[in-house]
Order: C-alpha cells, then sequence, then structure tokens
C-alpha cells in the first residue's frame, strides 16, 4: 500500500510505497500541477520512469546522482517536454538504455517499445500498456513485484499523463485523441486485479482507482453533453465559440487554449460517433454543426 502522501519538496527522493520512490521536478504550471513526477523501481539495478525535461539541469544532477552505475532503463510514457527530453543527458550521464514509444517528436531511444513489452530488474517487472488518448505515444507501466513472503503483491500503475493526481486531463488534437482516450481509459479500468494504487505524472498518488478511472469517464460523457448542447444553441459554431458556454466567461486567460483544445478534441469524437459534421476536423478554426 502506498505511504501517506508527505510535503512535496523538489529533488528529494520519497518513498511512496510498494518499493517506489519519487523525485518532483520544480517545474509547475497550472498545466504540470506541483510539477513532473519521476519515479524509480529496483534496489541494486533500477528504472526511471519520466526523467522530466531537459532545461532543469538540477534535476538531472540530482538524478544521476542518487542512481549512480545502478540504472539499467530510463523510459518515458509519452514524448511531451515535460516527461521525455531529459532522457538523453540522464542516459549519456549514466549509461542507461533509453525506451520509448515510436514519435516523431521522441528523444532518440535505444529501443522502441511496443504494448505488451516487459521489463525487468531484480525484484521488479515492468508490462508496456499503450494507452493512446493524451498523445498517440502514452503508454502506462504495469509493475508487478513478490512480497517479503514470496506471494505477488497488488501491482502499480504508473499513468503519465493518462491520468493526473487530483485534476484530470487535457486531449489536444491532432496528437491527443479522445476517442482514443475513451478506449484507453476503459483498457486501464479493465485491469485485473487492480492496481494498489496509480502513480501519475504530475500530483499525488491514486489511492481509489477504479473510482477514479469510473468519474474520469463520467466527467468526459458530462463534457461532451455540455458541447453538444452549446452547440445545439449556437447552430453553427468554430471550438472557440463554445468555450464560455461550457467553462463560463471568466476562465483564466492561460487555460481558454487548453479548454479550446478540449472542447475540439470532444466535437472529433462526436464526429466519429456520427452526431456532429465539420468541413475539416483538423483545423481548429473549422466551423462544426449537429447533425
Amino acid at each position: 500500500m502506498p505511504t501517506e502522501e508527505p510535503v512535496l519538496v523538489f529533488d528529494e527522493e520519497v518513498d511512496v510505497g510498494s518499493g517506489v520512490r519519487r523525485v518532483l521536478t520544480a517545474n509547475p504550471s497550472p498545466m504540470t500541477g506541483p510539477g513532473t513526477n519521476t519515479y524509480l523501481i529496483g534496489e541494486r539495478e533500477l528504472i526511471l520512469i519520466d526523467p522530466g525535461p531537459d532545461d532543469h539541469p538540477e534535476h538531472i544532477e540530482y538524478l544521476a546522482s542518487i542512481v549512480g552505475d545502478r540504472l539499467r532503463y530510463i523510459l518515458y510514457t509519452h514524448h511531451h517536454s515535460d516527461h521525455a527530453p531529459a532522457a538523453t543527458p540522464l542516459a549519456k550521464a549514466t549509461g542507461a538504455l533509453v525506451l520509448g514509444y515510436r514519435h516523431r517528436l521522441a528523444p532518440p531511444v535505444d529501443n522502441t517499445i511496443v504494448d505488451g513489452d516487459g521489463f525487468s530488474v531484480p525484484g521488479a517487472e515492468l508490462e508496456v500498456l499503450h494507452t493512446p488518448g493524451h498523445s498517440t505515444d502514452s503508454c502506462c507501466y504495469l509493475l508487478r513485484t513478490d512480497g517479503p513472503d514470496g506471494r505477488a503483491n497488488a501491482p502499480v500503475l504508473f499513468a503519465g499523463d493518462h491520468m493526473f493526481g487530483g485534476s484530470t486531463v487535457s486531449v489536444r488534437p491532432p496528437d491527443g485523441d479522445m476517442t482514443a482516450y475513451f478506449a484507453s481509459l476503459q483498457k486501464v479500468l479493465d485491469l485485473d486485479p487492480e492496481p494498489a494504487f496509480i502513480a501519475p505524472g504530475h500530483g499525488p498518488l491514486i489511492t481509489d482507482t477504479k473510482g477514479t478511472i469510473a468519474y474520469y469517464i463520467a466527467h468526459r460523457l458530462g463534457r461532451e453533453r455540455q458541447v453538444i448542447e452549446a452547440l445545439e444553441a449556437q447552430r453553427r459554431a468554430r471550438p472557440a465559440d463554445l468555450i464560455d458556454t461550457i467553462y463560463g466567461p471568466d476562465l483564466a486567460e492561460g487555460l481558454r487554449r487548453a479548454a479550446q483544445s478540449n472542447v475540439w478534441s470532444h466535437l472529433r469524437k462526436l464526429e466519429d460517433d456520427g452526431v456532429v459534421a465539420t468541413d475539416d476536423r483538423d483545423d481548429v478554426e473549422a466551423f462544426w454543426t449537429l447533425l
């Protein structure tokens, strides 16, 4: 089981339970929450998940100092700039192999991973779950370990930006896809046995795994209904035209782009479902109508 959430401190190794340690990057923002979570697994040999951005050298130096020559694999959950770029300098400093799903914007990898791949160090085994939606290359990692009595512990899921601790996730087309996101949420919901906890890319641990996933699905379905109702009222509109109706006129300017992307992504899913139509689904400025 996870330990009680400690006070968040940047660049400090913290045990969060089940043999997992977390190091928080000092890159807090409205889109990253408290910052990017880097996770370490193993003892004699280590796996590191989400090394973070490459513009925080103090974070990279700290990671290199605590892993020494024990780091075997560096994995990132997706290519975004707050998760993956530090893989390159950290690999150079430690000699570890970089593993990641193929994406044209991702840093170089030593090996490309696919759904179902497995990687292990003594005492721990990771399985790759391809979970597109937030991005085409988004992956979760399922950790399996054995307890001191030899029986298997409940697994732990490293979710990247598939789920946040304490908030919902932005899905930005064209690389983000809401139809795929719904399918990936269901894929995680169907995991058996249920993970003991979810270690997200941002925010605190998620301990109510199935309840949180069910909330994510319900939240997205609710937002979808709002998009339909707003479009019905305006008859013909661009994603930006629907923001005030859905999110309210007082939405902070820094969040309007993310809101526009989410509305656009919902409209693209609704087109997949045969509910709306547009002349160009790949143009955020295109107009949409209900069928």
